[in-house]
């Protein structure tokens, strides 16, 4: 595996972490990220359309709240990217918010957006589904208007425990990059955007204006 690279920082020599369903997961020595190595995308499932308790009406308020707080007013334009079913945009469509979807099954692709077509971009359990991270990140932050932000919710390597034990490390969920503080702090670096924690679990990047 010398030829192995992290998928974040694209550090070398990263250590064996667990295995899963037979597909080998490892740490980046450099920013701590836990991936899947060399992982076959046919392997990876995930689960669009299944019930999501993410969805809840308060949640979804919660979410809007944090866009208002840390865009610094009400964005007139939200791309949630990892749309699954469709139950935020249609929660920000119900705010006023000219809310657009965009996932794996959906027709409509980033590729369609002009640059600077959106305030905020939402990222609710997403991330971690991403074997090239920066490339997606950095289509998203051309798609943000000066100033404009990109929520992220996910679970971060820092606090998942035991990588072995942890039920978030696993291909059958489509889990391939689990990332941790560090390797935000180095896709906040690369993409030169501000990164600010809301909590263990959420993190924004927010474009210089």
């Amino acid at each position: 595996m010398a030829d192995l690279r992290c998928p974040v920082c694209a550090a070398a020599s990263p250590v064996p972490s667990a295995v899963k369903s037979g597909v080998p997961y490892w740490r980046c020595p450099e920013c701590e990220a836990v991936f899947a190595g060399n992982l076959d995308p046919a392997i990876i499932m995930t689960h669009n359309d299944a019930p999501e308790t993410r969805a809840d009406a308060e949640a979804q308020k919660t979410r809007l709240r944090r866009l208002d707080q840390h865009f610094g007013k009400r964005p007139e334009r939200v791309l949630d990217f990892g749309c699954g079913r469709g139950d935020y945009v249609a929660f920000l469509k119900g705010q006023g918010i000219d809310a657009v979807g965009v996932d794996q099954d959906t027709e409509t692709q980033l590729s369609d957006f002009a640059p600077k077509s959106f305030d905020a971009i939402n990222m609710v359990e997403v991330i971690e589904h991403l074997p090239n991270p920066y490339d997606i990140l950095q289509k998203l932050a051309d798609l943000l208007t000066p100033g404009g932000i990109i929520y992220i919710e996910s679970s971060f390597a820092d606090f998942i425990g035991n990588p072995v034990t942890s039920s978030y490390v696993d291909p059958a969920i489509g889990h391939c990059c689990i990332h941790s503080r560090r390797s935000m702090a180095y896709l906040g670096w690369k993409l030169r955007v501000d990164l600010a924690w809301i909590n263990n679990n959420v993190a924004v990047l927010r474009k210089s204006t």
